[in-house]
């Protein structure tokens, strides 16, 4: 996990991560982990990704939550932005679209 350093110049980000398990059951259990540090409001509904819109950052299939989707507060405010791969699962967390693509453009 990784977050802003200066809460009054550094737009909030977070950046939560998980190796992506093989089992359904292991997934299940990783995603929530995942979504409720990330402070979703419903953890459920989070995995619902119809939830999002779907767009390309980074050259990355992203899916892209709204904002009542995550607890907002000083540290942490904006949309879950979720990406994962074949190996890993992550939710960047940020209201700063161009801090988010930086974020997902560095990630494997």
């Amino acid at each position: 996990m990784a977050g802003r350093s200066d809460t009054k110049t550094d737009p909030p980000f977070f950046v939560f991560a998980a190796v992506r398990p093989e089992s359904e059951v292991e997934i299940n259990l990783a995603l929530l982990l995942l979504f409720e540090g990330a402070g979703f409001n419903d953890v459920a509904a989070g995995t619902d990704l119809t939830r999002y819109q779907q767009k390309t950052i980074a050259a990355k299939q992203v899916y892209v939550g709204t904002l009542d989707m995550l607890t907002q507060d000083t540290h942490q405010r904006g949309r879950a932005f979720l990406y994962q791969n074949d190996e890993y699962m992550f939710v960047v967390v940020t209201d700063d679209d161009a801090w988010a693509a930086d974020a997902i453009g560095q990630l494997p």
